[in-house]
């Protein structure tokens, strides 16, 4: 939790909320490689639907920030 408020005083918030958007992302990563979990196909459409909209989030300020 220190480390996360430290990262939230020295970043810019875009980035604080998109490191926080990926987090489900690494942890079904992980789970992968865990051989007493299961995945579900839902779950994977899940993280794959939040992986996609934190792309679209990135590039659209991308966007947003070289237009201004």
């Amino acid at each position: 939790m220190y480390l996360l408020q430290k990262g939230i005083q020295y970043c810019e918030v875009f980035l604080v909320m998109m490191s926080l958007c990926f987090i489900p992302v690494f942890t079904f990563f992980f789970q992968l490689f865990d051989t007493r979990l299961q995945w579900s196909n839902i779950t994977l459409m899940g993280v794959l639907l939040l992986l996609l909209f934190g792309i679209l989030s990135v590039v659209l300020e991308q966007r947003a920030r070289s237009v201004s």
